[in-house]
């Protein structure tokens, strides 16, 4: 799912940035110049790997790689955060409590939700009743 958002990225890169010009430039600003040489960067950065303070200014390793990378990097996280949050608002997981079970009285093992409720798992296909 991780790669198919990434490669998502760069097919809405051509559709929405590639040939508008105030994106582009709004793109280059925050990402980089995607004009530099791709190959040479990607060679580059198998070779010898992402600077070790790559977490400073990238969302993975690979994003360091070329301003391409990058933004797709970039796209696929933002969708994993965005469904993520989808799914805690459709599971009715209170947002504002979620930082740790110990600042929210939870007991151990509970996940949020019905408070005081310990959950149980009986098995995969118990998912599927």
């Amino acid at each position: 799912l991780g790669h198919f958002r990434h490669e998502l990225g760069h097919y809405y890169w051509d559709r929405l940035i590639r040939d508008d010009p105030q994106r582009l430039a709004a793109f280059r600003a925050l990402f980089g110049d995607e004009r530099a040489g791709y190959e040479q960067a990607l060679t580059a950065y198998y070779a010898n790997g992402a600077a070790p303070d790559w977490q400073q200014g990238h969302i993975s390793a690979y994003a360091t790689s070329h301003p391409w990378e990058d933004w797709a990097e970039t796209f696929a996280h933002y969708l994993h955060i965005t469904d993520t949050l989808e799914m805690v608002h459709a599971l009715n997981f209170p947002l504002g409590r979620l930082e740790t079970v110990d600042a929210n009285a939870l007991p151990r093992g509970d996940t949020g939700g019905d408070r005081g409720k310990q959950y149980e798992f009986h098995g995969f296909h118990s998912v599927f009743r």
